[in-house]
């Protein structure tokens, strides 16, 4: 199957995804549009997830959910993406369906991919600060929307608080940037955000 790529909507211009399970961040170069492919990150669930930044906001996307909204469409009410074959890591548009929660949960039961979810501490603080909906935590993690809601209302996992790091979770240190350093482009500026995010996820996600 050759593969396609589609603008994100939301991101037109900046952001592709194709329907084998990739996104590329889109530059022109020399008025020719040149695709860098994005590196992604491991949820705890074993979703994989990219960052995406507009406006100097970044914000975490899985690639299922990505793939399926630009291949299949919208997204039925309540619905979850599906992988086929059970493999979180097999993105590719042919592998993905809508499906009910209890219809997913089956599906993983057959094929031996069902795992109970063991949220860390850190993953607690990250679903307490997440800024997407709870329905894109929800894929992230591999929880359902009614527990992200439980916990960022505080109604479970009330010992952990939002912006107080866990004794687990490394601290970054940025120093003040010097008045003489020039200034950079927009896409500068996009690309050091999107390594940023990649480093604190790897380095919150070390034992």
């Amino acid at each position: 199957m050759a593969e396609e790529w589609r603008e994100i909507t939301g991101y037109e211009g900046v952001y592709q995804v194709s329907n084998r399970g990739r996104v590329a961040r889109v530059k022109l170069v020399g008025g020719v549009p040149k695709k860098r492919i994005l590196k992604p990150n491991q949820s705890s669930a074993g979703a994989l997830g990219v960052s995406l930044c507009k406006n100097g906001k970044a914000k975490t996307r899985t690639l299922h959910s990505l793939v399926a909204e630009h291949f299949i469409g919208d997204r039925p009410k309540k619905a979850v993406v599906c992988h086929l074959n059970g493999d979180f890591r097999d993105n590719n548009a042919k592998n993905l369906k809508y499906a009910t929660q209890s219809e997913n949960i089956a599906h993983k039961l057959a094929h031996g991919t069902a795992t109970r979810s063991h949220l860390s501490p850190d993953d607690i603080l990250k679903i307490k600060s997440w800024t997407g909906t709870s329905k894109s935590a929800a894929d992230y993690f591999g929880i359902s929307t009614r527990t992200v809601s439980s916990i960022k209302n505080s109604k479970t996992w009330k010992s952990i608080e939002a912006g107080v790091k866990s004794s687990s979770t490394p601290r970054l240190r940025v120093k003040k940037m010097k008045s003489w350093i020039p200034k950079m482009s927009n896409d500068d500026l996009r690309v050091i955000q999107e390594e940023l995010t990649r480093e604190i996820f790897k380095r919150a996600s070390l034992p």
